[in-house]
């Protein structure tokens, strides 16, 4: 709210600067306490997006976030409401490809393969991105618009930045 001035009210599309986002590890899991009066609601995790549209676009509203050396990690759909609209990045790359299981278990004949003859082999994973700077890029009715994002390590991390950016590459490559 802070950053709508008139002039971005007045404007067809505007992305708004984003605020720096944490890259948060949990160390242990929180323990419920049902019916606790005191209890609290996060935010969802990762880098809030904002952008203003000033009427719904013809075409489809798209978010890009780019890395430093310019890769396109991440592409999220957003919602294509008059007014103010957010998108949350959970901080990770594009989810890799379907894994794919096309015979059925040693001794479980039981298991179904589905209609194109495989079964799930797991779920789709994913990279949390190192703390660093990122470009959102919003696309909408052929128009783009830039921002900065800053991710920044979780003050609780023992870790160096070199050592995070080592660990994800271990793991991307």
């Amino acid at each position: 709210m802070q950053q709508l001035t008139p002039e971005v009210a007045a404007a067809a599309v505007h992305l708004f600067e984003p605020r720096d986002a944490y890259r948060f590890r949990p160390i242990t899991e929180p323990m419920i306490m049902l019916e606790d009066q005191t209890d609290g609601e996060n935010p969802e995790f990762g880098a809030s997006i904002n952008y203003w549209l000033g009427s719904q676009p013809d075409s489809d509203v798209t978010l890009k976030i780019i890395s430093g050396s310019g890769d396109t990690l991440r592409t999220l759909s957003g919602s294509k409401n008059d007014g103010i609209n957010r998108v949350w990045w959970n901080l990770q790359g594009e989810p890799s490809a379907q894994i794919k299981l096309r015979t059925k278990p040693l001794y479980a004949d039981w298991v179904e393969l589905n209609d194109e003859g495989w079964r799930n082999g797991g779920p789709r994973l994913s990279v949390l991105q190192p703390p660093g700077t990122y470009t959102v890029a919003l696309q909408v009715d052929g128009q783009t618009r830039t921002q900065q994002l800053t991710i920044l390590k979780d003050p609780n991390s023992v870790g160096t930045l070199a050592e995070i950016e080592e660990q994800t590459a271990m793991v991307v490559a």
